[in-house]
């Protein structure tokens, strides 16, 4: 076993008056000083929650696909947000989500899309598994968007909407096994939907 001792320093009464003097003129020894430009601002937080599920696009005879959804969301000033997905570790069966992350300027192409995340960590949203996506970033206030679906889409199928499993038609019958594309996003930082 290992002992902890605190050392601290023996200080007479003069250096104890020269300590209080330096604070006193560190902080201009004014009480009515009130200069707020020394006070850290604060960002609120606030979270948003949105409930979704990911469709699975049939072409009559077979699952070729599922949707990419989108949600739409405002960083109000410079503040670190946080998405985190619950879907993997909730629903049963499950869905392996990903996210992807794109900064909304009217018009959003693939240079827009800045951040991906398929298997994140937990998060505090109750999710049990790492298969749920999470992401923690320093954003400017501005317009944003969040894709999200089931692993793994691309840029490409996050503006176009969907992921095809299938580029031809293949000789059988695809069987994407029983995949529950239910999810709850939770957005928090200085944002609102």
């Amino acid at each position: 076993m290992r002992a902890l001792s605190h050392v601290y320093p023996v200080l007479s009464p003069r250096s104890i008056g020269l300590c209080l003097l330096a604070t006193c003129l560190l902080s201009a020894c004014s009480s009515n000083n009130n200069d707020s430009s020394d006070t850290p601002e604060v960002i609120p937080a606030t979270s948003v929650e949105v409930e979704g599920a990911v469709s699975w696009l049939n072409d009559g005879t077979r699952d070729i696909g599922y949707s990419v959804n989108t949600i739409p969301f405002t960083v109000l000033s410079d503040s670190t947000v946080s998405i985190d997905v619950l879907s993997a570790g909730a629903y049963t069966p499950s869905m392996d989500a990903q996210i992807y992350l794109a900064a909304d300027d009217g018009s959003i192409d693939s240079l827009d899309l800045i951040y991906t995340n398929d298997d994140g960590e937990a998060g505090s949203d109750g999710s049990t598994l790492e298969l749920d996506p999470f992401l923690s970033v320093d954003l400017p206030a501005g317009n944003y968007v969040a894709y999200i679906s089931g692993c793994c889409f691309s840029a490409e199928d996050a503006l176009n909407g969907y992921h095809l499993l299938i580029d031809d038609e293949p000789a059988g019958e695809l069987t994407p096994g029983d995949i529950n594309g239910k999810y709850r996003v939770t957005i928090s930082g200085d944002v609102e939907l």
